[in-house]
């Protein structure tokens, strides 16, 4: 799993790097961001989804799309988490 997830943030990051390959570092934070809000192939949900039961909100959504007031009760957000982890895992 592991192996898979370096080789694609390797693959990424080559995508933006300069021939001199010394910015890699500026682009972990982009690269990273799009492998863990990427739905996966295996059960059709992101990393991003998965722990935090929504989507990501994109940095230009933060300035241009008004924010939601949307909480969970506690006990509701730890028991709709344990079904959807079993559900990815299973």
């Amino acid at each position: 799993m592991f192996k898979k997830f370096h080789f694609s943030l390797k693959t990424a990051i080559s995508h933006f790097v300069s021939k001199s390959t010394n910015d890699w570092d500026r682009y972990v934070d982009l690269v990273l961001y799009r492998l863990r809000s990427r739905p996966s192939k295996s059960n059709g949900e992101s990393p991003y989804y998965l722990l935090f039961l929504g989507d990501p909100i994109s940095p230009m959504a933060v300035l241009t799309e008004p924010r939601l007031n949307h909480y969970f009760a506690h006990d509701d957000y730890a028991s709709e988490m344990r079904i959807r982890m079993h559900d990815a895992f299973n």
